[in-house]
């Protein structure tokens, strides 16, 4: 599934909008201090570029992964929610001849899990994992990419001034690749799991008492940057 160029320019809008949407949830519980059912859903749309750097078969090569991701997470246990990650964009490999130039494109598939200590307000615990099939083809070759990733990570939000936020994360997370090229180049390339620590700085303004808008920085195994617009929806 390839995406057109011009999405990235799109989405911000798209995002602005979804946090516009009316909800009477929220106008019910301005007026009587609490919401007529407790079952929560998290959605959020994100905008993510990662850059890595790779070793295989004896050579050392850079990767840089840029994704539009929804994200659904729920849950029924109080301070337990699990949910999944869907979504598309395109991987490229430098300094691999077989794919140098290409940017196959693909989807994703993730799954999560988050949890949140009682009694320690503002931290956070989750895990991570996610699955991105990606190919580029032409008459000549065909470069299909297999690329796994998972992360574990502790969070603590800072409440800051007004209606901003600060965010710290922390954990370790890793990532194995894998690269076939067919065609008129017959190669498979295996990079070697790398794995290390993680961290993630993130800033966020809350747009609603249920939405908010979120700029992270990412340092570690995936270095890059990540753009967020969530909702929490109650029913």
């Amino acid at each position: 599934m390839r995406l057109p160029r011009n999405n990235f320019i799109s989405l911000p809008g798209i995002g602005a909008l979804l946090l516009a949407l009316p909800a009477s949830t929220l106008a019910q519980h301005a007026v009587t201090g609490y919401y007529a059912h407790h079952q929560a859903l998290d959605f959020s749309l994100s905008l993510q570029r990662s850059d890595l750097d790779l070793r295989g078969d004896g050579r050392r090569f850079s990767a840089r992964a840029e994704r539009v991701s929804v994200t659904f997470l729920e849950g029924r246990a109080p301070g337990l929610r699990y949910g999944l990650t869907l979504g598309s964009g395109y991987v490229g490999l430098d300094g691999d001849p077989p794919s140098e130039g290409r940017r196959p494109g693909g989807y994703h598939l993730g799954l999560g899990l988050n949890a949140r200590p009682a009694g320690i307000p503002g931290l956070s615990l989750s895990l991570r994992y996610l699955y991105q099939q990606a190919r580029d083809e032409t008459p000549a070759r065909r470069i299909n990419l297999d690329w796994q990733e998972w992360e574990v990570e502790a969070s603590l939000r800072v409440p800051a001034r007004g209606r901003w936020g600060l965010v710290l994360g922390g954990g370790y997370a890793g990532v194995d690749i894998r690269r076939r090229s067919s065609g008129d180049i017959n190669d498979t390339l295996q990079v070697d799991a790398l794995a290390g620590p993680q961290g993630r700085l993130e800033l966020e303004l809350r747009e609603t008492p249920s939405g908010r808008i979120a700029l992270g920085l990412q340092r570690g195994v995936f270095n890059g940057v990540k753009l967020s617009f969530a909702r929490r929806f109650y029913y």
